[in-house]
């Protein structure tokens, strides 16, 4: 007797990730298979609930999978018929984001470079879990004008990239307004340099670049009470972040410390 395949895709997923992952199925002897497709240039993680009719799902049931990046056809699961008299169908549900969401080890004693020009100085006027927007948030907020040109703290790969936004004010609800990069680093770890200028993105997503290269410039864009840089390391999770704290090199590049809020940097190494 012939099988009826009916799959319904329901996307539950930030809308940065909207269209990175897509999903599809084949028929096989006896059921099923489902197939996750990646198109970022980074892991994604995605949890697939199964609503199942005369089929059962087959052996290494998962909650969460982990796709390679750039993946086309990655096997999720194998559905398998129960009782082959009888029609067949599923439905499934999706929720997706980037990176390994189930990762919390990397690697803690990574040196970042001041994320600014050779030879500036900038003040971190909000630090780690500051009073303003940062309670509860490891990320720095480093004062500078309009322009100023922007380096990768650490190599890795762009995966997101928004700089057509020209829109600011001091309330929340303007954070849909951020120009910002995000990052992804080989340890799993990802950084976003956020408030960029419009159009103060130098860098594409895909592209390779190594610490020290120029990929932008600051700006006074989204949620933000004045021209300044946004820093964030995080590690992902499926409906948020885990940001952690990072240490820079100063000194010539002889030391990695935590960054103090309301003192000031120099960029030397």
């Amino acid at each position: 007797m012939m099988l009826v395949l009916l799959s319904l895709l329901f996307f539950s997923t930030q809308s940065r990730t909207q269209s990175d992952v897509t999903l599809s199925s084949e028929n096989k002897e006896g059921g099923f298979i489902l197939f996750a497709r990646n198109d970022a240039y980074c892991p994604m993680s995605v949890a697939v609930t199964v609503q199942l009719e005369n089929l059962q799902q087959g052996d290494g049931k998962q909650d969460l999978y982990v796709v390679p990046a750039r993946t086309e056809k990655f096997r999720l699961m194998d559905l398998n018929v129960i009782d082959p008299k009888k029609k067949a169908k599923f439905g499934t549900r999706v929720k997706y984001n980037r990176g390994n969401t189930n990762q919390h080890t990397y690697e803690e004693g990574h040196a970042y470079q001041l994320p600014f020009e050779r030879g500036k100085n900038f003040m971190v006027f909000q630090g780690y879990n500051g009073e303003a927007s940062h309670r509860g948030i490891n990320a720095l907020d480093f004062t500078m004008p309009e322009g100023t040109e922007i380096f990768a703290a650490r190599g890795g790969t762009v995966i997101s990239v928004e700089a057509g936004n020209s829109r600011s004010c001091p309330e929340e609800e303007c954070k849909k307004y951020n120009n910002y990069i995000v990052i992804y680093h080989s340890d799993g770890t990802m950084a976003e340099y956020t408030h960029l200028r419009k159009e103060g993105a130098l860098v594409k997503v895909g592209d390779v670049v190594k610490t020290g290269d120029r990929i932008g410039y600051s700006g006074n864009t989204g949620w933000t009470t004045g021209p300044h840089l946004h820093f964030v390391c995080f590690l992902p999770r499926m409906d948020s972040r885990e940001t952690i704290q990072t240490k820079f090199l100063v000194d010539d590049g002889m030391r990695a410390v935590l960054l103090e809020e309301k003192s000031s940097y120099s960029r030397s190494n």
